[in-house]
């Protein structure tokens, strides 16, 4: 897990610029994100629905939409929300995140419950966005523009509980990798997804609904996000 908390670290008087294992990003000075240690998301996250009712929450230490037991049913809830504590410092950027929980199946009427992590969302909204989503134990590169989401590349293998991705953007390309390995790449060569300095926030869509007098059903939960 990234290293919570940590504002500068130096050796023999240097600054440490970033620190790594296996390959995988530890901490960096760089570093904009949430690690859900807490009981509530606060005033860190803004909420973009269209739920109102019942919205993403941390439980248990991961990000995911909280709906209550003891409901009768619950049709599909969706909230979106974009952190609001900064933002990264240029176009070209990473995200990485680990997955807490795998997702439920479909509801009994075909409900699917998908979790979306993005970069490059638009500041102060939460129109415009490239991300990785999560539906059904598939990866896939999402692009949001205008608030409509669209798959760029639909099957970027499958993941699991505990798996951490990583999505980079270099100009228009943006590649996934999972644990490190390569899962997907997208060469927006026509510059779709919206870049410069007012598309430099994080965020993350989460969806529960509850099957009539039958059980609640979540979109994967995220146990942390970090990037820059």
């Amino acid at each position: 897990m990234p290293i919570p908390g940590i504002v500068t670290i130096k050796r023999d008087g240097q600054d440490i610029v970033e620190i790594r294992r296996d390959g995988q990003l530890l901490w960096s000075t760089s570093s904009l994100g949430d690690y859900f240690d807490r009981d509530d998301l606060g005033a860190n996250w803004v909420h973009y629905g269209p739920a109102s009712d019942y919205v993403a929450g941390i439980v248990d230490g991961s990000l995911r939409l909280d709906i209550p037991d003891g409901l009768l049913a619950a049709a599909l809830k969706t909230d979106r929300v974009r952190l609001n504590t900064g933002t990264t410092g240029a176009d070209d950027y990473y995200l990485e995140f680990r997955i807490g929980s795998q997702g439920s199946g479909n509801s009994i009427t075909n409900t699917q419950h998908r979790t979306q992590v993005f970069a490059r969302v638009s500041n102060g909204a939460f129109t415009h966005g490239v991300g990785v989503e999560l539906l059904n134990s598939k990866l896939a590169i999402v692009r949001r523009v205008a608030g409509t989401d669209t798959i760029m590349v639909p099957d970027c293998g499958a993941y699991a509980a505990g798996d951490i991705c990583r999505l980079s953007g270099v100009g228009n390309l943006h590649t996934l990798r999972r644990n490190g390995k390569f899962a997907g790449e997208w060469p927006d060569n026509a510059g779709t997804a919206a870049k410069g300095a007012g598309y430099r926030s994080i965020g993350a869509r989460v969806d529960a609904s509850k099957d009539a007098l039958g059980p609640r059903r979540f979109s994967p939960t995220i146990d942390w996000i970090v990037a820059g």
